[in-house]
């Protein structure tokens, strides 16, 4: 018999209706986990045994941050029930009602739902075949694969095949083989689903990187949207697995905003090369829009665990200026085709009244500006700071824009400036449902 070397390493055993994980804190110190440790630990005759391995570190912004490890090493961004399973023990450690965690899919906000039950905000679902990520753009709601399944993001990779019975598929086999599906270049989830009820649905679940497993929080999450996105079920679902019921709710948040007080339009925006989103938002009076940044909307980046930005500006003050740039805000303003992309702008030089910023020099120039579609004057209430929102024909030329024009005229100005773009495409359909101008 060889010795071999050990270590002391404290870890705590916790499942989710049956999906085992092994919790190690760090948060005081302790090796670092390697993909070969996260093996030797999930193997269930001579290690520990788990279907995902979590391990919590310090976080300055958070309570803590996790990062999660399947059983055969590879890294997963997300894992629901582990989340709500070591956000019940931080809860019960501190006494506190709520956390906040921080993986790799960002900061979840999580709570003490009552009756022994926590209730995890899983954050936005990717739909766009690029955020998931697929290999190809296809339609997400319709993947070209013998069955006909579904494709959600939520941080990972999920597929989701609804089928008459989901206890007499061979999910070991069907299950490996859709994993490695060449459409999907990080892997994926896979789920089998038929519906038992009104929104009510069986799930089975093979786990990327782990196997067949009694449950998932995100595959849950992953088939909450796919049924609601197949109009099979509402936003509010029980799902049963193998390991038992969990009860999901897909936020509708356009619905929300809809019935806020002077509410008229939103466009959705979409960062490029980054997760962040957010919109321009059509309000009857200043009065409506000030009551949204002051207390709607920090409500809701508070649920999300996330920092927000927000700002009002006086669309009288730059009525003539935009009508002038084909502003689809006003009367009149229309695109012959569907915007690519946005670009936001402001700059920190003081216009009051806005009629002393220098409009009407730059709007010529602006026209000339390739790509350049429309654009909608913005001047900051209280403050004065000019900006606006463009539309642009493609991401490439919104770009060039963002970081060649703009910055050279802020120069001149001698003035401090801001700049984002936004995909267009990514938002359309979001959009489209807010009413938003620029898809009219």
């Amino acid at each position: 018999m060889t010795p071999t070397a050990s270590i002391h390493l404290p870890f705590m055993k916790m499942h989710g209706l049956g999906n085992d994980f092994v919790v190690i804190d760090r948060r005081a110190g302790g090796p670092a986990m390697t993909a070969g440790m996260a093996r030797a630990l999930a193997d269930r005759h001579r290690g520990v045994g788990f279907d995902q391995l979590a391990v919590m570190d310090v976080d300055g912004e958070a309570d803590a941050a996790i990062t999660f490890l399947n059983s055969d090493g590879s890294v997963s961004a997300a894992c629901g029930n582990a989340t709500r399973c070591i956000a019940r023990h931080l809860m019960d450690e501190s006494g506190r009602e709520a956390v906040v965690l921080r993986t790799e899919r960002g900061l979840l906000v999580c709570e003490d739902a009552g009756d022994g039950l926590t209730r995890v905000n899983m954050g936005t679902p990717f739909l766009q075949w690029n955020r998931i990520p697929l290999s190809e753009e296809v339609d997400t709601l319709h993947l070209p694969i013998e069955g006909d399944p579904v494709a959600t993001g939520m941080g990972n990779p999920h597929c989701t095949f609804f089928v008459d019975d989901a206890d007499v598929i061979d999910l070991a086999s069907r299950g490996k083989e859709i994993e490695h599906h060449p459409l999907f270049p990080e892997r994926t989830n896979v789920q089998f689903v038929h519906l038992t009820g009104p929104d009510q649905l069986r799930t089975r679940v093979w786990e990327r990187g782990a196997g067949i497993t009694l449950a998932s929080g995100s595959s849950s999450c992953a088939v909450a949207v796919a049924a609601a996105r197949r109009g099979l079920t509402g936003r509010s679902v029980a799902i049963d697995l193998d390991g038992g019921r969990i009860l999901v709710e897909w936020r509708d948040i356009n619905a929300d905003i809809k019935a806020l007080p002077g509410f008229r339009n939103k466009t959705w925006l979409s960062g490029v090369g980054n997760n962040s989103a957010g919109g321009i938002y059509s309000f009857e009076t200043v009065a409506d829009a000030e009551a949204f940044v002051t207390g709607y909307f920090p409500e809701e980046a508070r649920k999300f665990g996330v920092a927000q930005t927000t700002r009002i500006f006086d669309a009288v003050a730059t009525e003539e200026a935009s009508r002038e740039m084909n502003s689809v805000h006003y009367p009149g303003g229309a695109l012959d085709r569907e915007p690519g992309a946005f670009v936001y702008t402001e700059v920190w030089l003081s216009a009051l009244p806005f009629d002393n910023a220098p409009w009407r020099q730059f709007n010529p120039v602006l026209k000339q500006q390739p790509g350049l579609m429309s654009k909608t004057w913005l001047s900051g209430l209280h403050t004065g700071t000019p900006g606006g929102i463009y539309a642009f024909d493609t991401v490439e030329n919104a770009t060039s824009f963002a970081l060649n024009y703009f910055p050279s005229e802020a120069q001149a100005l001698n003035a401090a400036f801001y700049t984002r773009v936004f995909d267009a495409k990514a938002t359309a359909a979001a959009s489209r449902e807010m009413n938003s101008p620029f898809y009219a």
